[in-house]
């Protein structure tokens, strides 16, 4: 009988890297172990962002180290990274994979959207995200792919968490300057913030990150379940504009043609009942055939990685 040894195996190995943290996995198609490990940000839109750190030195580095493994070892590496959205975006990722020693014919990089289809879903279908971002991403049984928005949150991600918690935050200025009413939210905003006066909360604001700023979609949409009607109007806007950048790709890709189509849901926003529902009432309202399937997010992107890499790569 055959020993097994570390050195002789070969992993699949994933990166899920998003802006507030990255998880990596690596996994043996013999034993069918995981081994997950999570590093920092690795969002390089900040040029000064420490994004090397993050998926290298603190990432790829210490999972070889830790399970004692080298870049020779590694079948495939896919990694799907939040900010990837150009030529020049997977040249610059690139260049950090190839700091890792893996071949780079081994490599395959994309945007962190696609890895939550391919943990849940098979092609043809749909990769819908909706956190702190807005991204949706269709696939035809070819794997030949298109995508609408996710652009970044000045001029896109519409519907997102970052969308919603701008719209408060825009409605909350114009009470505050006068010109336009106050609803109950912006208090629990205000106790949110731990501050006693309106008056600190527009510097506070303006000093905001986006993921501070889309987490005011949370209060949002916990008011909504309690029935409070601006947050509920709010939050079925929002999936109202997600479930049209979703139509968009689906016209793109030519499913209507098809009998059925994998709509996987991921990101925060789809954990609200009233959120996730009004998005596949509208969905369904748009299509004039019944080939929908929607998919939650049962299993974590990154093992969508892996089912890449294994595809891909063997």
């Amino acid at each position: 009988m055959a020993i097994v040894t570390a050195d002789s195996c070969k992993y699949h190995m994933a990166i899920d890297g998003g802006a507030s943290k990255t998880e990596l996995c690596v996994f043996d198609p013999v034993t069918k172990a995981e081994s997950h490990f999570f590093s920092g940000c690795s969002n390089y839109k900040n040029p000064e962002s420490d994004t090397k750190k993050a998926i290298i030195d603190d990432g790829i580095a210490r999972v070889f180290a830790e399970m004692g493994i080298g870049p020779d070892q590694i079948i495939g590496l896919v990694m799907g990274l939040s900010g990837c959205d150009s030529q020049k975006d997977h040249d610059f990722f690139m260049s950090i994979a190839n700091l890792s020693g893996v071949s780079r014919e081994r490599i395959y990089i994309c945007n962190d959207c696609e890895l939550p289809f391919f943990s849940n879903g098979k092609p043809p279908g749909l990769s819908v995200v909706a956190g702190t971002g807005s991204i949706v991403t269709g696939f035809t049984k070819s794997l030949s792919k298109a995508r609408s928005g996710g652009w970044g949150s000045a001029i896109s991600d519409e519907g997102s968490g970052g969308w919603i918690g701008l719209y408060v935050i825009r409605d909350l200025l114009r009470y505050y300057d006068g010109y336009g009413e106050y609803q109950p939210i912006f208090g629990i905003i205000r106790e949110h913030l731990g501050e006693a006066a309106f008056d600190l909360m527009p510097g506070i604001f303006s000093q905001s990150s986006l993921q501070e700023i889309a987490g005011y979609a949370r209060l949002v949409m916990a008011r909504a379940h309690e029935g409070d009607e601006y947050c509920r109007a709010v939050t079925a806007s929002a999936a109202e504009l997600v479930a049209e950048i979703s139509w968009s790709v689906y016209r793109k890709m030519g499913f209507p043609d098809e009998k059925s189509v994998d709509v996987v849901m991921s990101g925060s926003l789809f954990y609200s009942p009233l959120f996730s529902e009004t998005f596949k009432k509208s969905m369904m309202s748009r299509v004039s055939i019944s080939n929908l399937n929607f998919c939650g997010e049962i299993s974590s992107p990154v093992m969508g990685g892996i089912a890449l890499s294994c595809s891909m790569f063997g």
